[in-house]
C-alpha cells in the first residue's frame, strides 16, 4: 500500500496491491474514506 500526495493535482493518491481484487478495492476505499474525512 502507498499513500502519497499528487505532484501535479490537489489530491492524495492511494495505491494498493494484492492478488485478490476485492481486497484491493475494499482496502483502497477504506483508506480513501479516511483521507477524505481528514481533509474535510
Amino acid at each position: 500500500m502507498a499513500i502519497r500526495p499528487s505532484g501535479t493535482e490537489p489530491v492524495v493518491r492511494v495505491m494498493v496491491e494484492d492478488e485478490d481484487a476485492d481486497e484491493v478495492n475494499e482496502q483502497a476505499a477504506s483508506v480513501a474514506s479516511v483521507v477524505e474525512q481528514a481533509n474535510g
